[in-house]
């Protein structure tokens, strides 16, 4: 629904695993794992294995040259996460000064992996091969992160630590982006637009014309389940909301849910749930 509501977008999915027809402007191109690495070397010219789809990640600042051929005619082409729900994102496009940007991030101590956007233009295309690592970045089979901090650097960031200071292996493109930013290379547009927690009582609204904190009135250009799909977050798809949905720490509820006597039970058993799974995993993790 919420990619049916960003008239003007279009978005592209390479997969095996979701179908053709949810929404006019999602276009599906059936692909296994297999054919994208097949598609990558052949627009590198170097052999590129993915072991996984988690490695996709880190050839995201890629993706402009392994699928130009798709992107012909579109000003811009970007990458995101899947477990997001948006809301206008053409405003925040608009605010973002969408003519003159040459990327554009949806959060602002790094590249947002869940969505940043990209002009289609050579010296932004080819922007990662002035990295002298992004061929050791495809040999190497485990995910780094490359497209955010090239790590698990976040903590570090979040409290003032420079990019060029992040001790990155291989580097990161946020970290390249900023280098190419300062050098008036090119231009690079970012903002905190994105939601990506909820606290227990913060509630989302998500109508057809934006997406907001009830409380504070705060819009955000999207959701993300990063955080909270780990711990309360549920939602029965056979119940699945449409038009008008809330969304909280423990999940999607639509409007006659959350106004009667059933959501507190509800939200309450999701919650208790979490917690035992959380107490469950740490005590796994302790016993390793």
């Amino acid at each position: 629904m919420s990619l049916r509501e960003n008239h003007g977008l279009d978005f592209l999915f390479f997969s095996d695993c979701i179908p053709s027809g949810f929404a006019p402007n999602a276009i599906v191109y059936p692909s296994t794992l297999k054919d994208i690495c097949k598609l990558a070397s052949n627009a590198l010219g170097t052999p590129v294995y993915i072991s996984s789809a988690k490695k996709l990640c880190d050839l995201r600042p890629i993706y402009g040259e392994i699928f130009r051929k798709y992107l012909t005619g579109y000003d811009f082409w970007g990458y995101g996460d899947i477990d997001v729900i948006y809301g206008n994102l053409t405003k925040y496009l608009e605010q973002a000064q969408f003519s003159r940007a040459d990327i554009i991030s949806f959060r602002k101590g790094w590249l947002s992996g869940s969505l940043t956007l990209c002009r289609n233009a050579p010296h932004v295309i080819s922007l990662f091969r002035k990295s002298p690592y992004w061929q050791d970045i495809l040999r190497n089979p485990d995910c780094i992160l490359y497209d955010e901090l090239g790590g698990m650097f976040y903590r570090e960031r979040l409290d003032g630590v420079p990019l060029e200071r992040i001790n990155a292996k291989y580097g990161s493109f946020s970290a390249l982006v900023g280098e190419a930013e300062n050098k008036s290379e090119i231009r690079v547009f970012r903002n905190d637009w994105a939601c990506e927690h909820l606290h227990i009582g913060q509630r989302l609204i998500r109508n057809r014309r934006k997406l907001y904190d009830t409380r504070t009135e705060q819009e955000w250009a999207y959701y993300h389940m990063v955080i909270d799909k780990r711990r309360f977050f549920q939602c029965d798809i056979s119940k699945m909301p449409s038009g008008c949905f809330y969304i909280t720490a423990t999940g999607l509820y639509n409007e006659d849910d959350f106004s009667s006597w059933r959501y507190p039970l509800i939200s309450a058993q999701r919650y208790s749930l979490g917690l035992f799974k959380m107490a469950k995993r740490k005590l796994q993790y302790r016993l390793k």
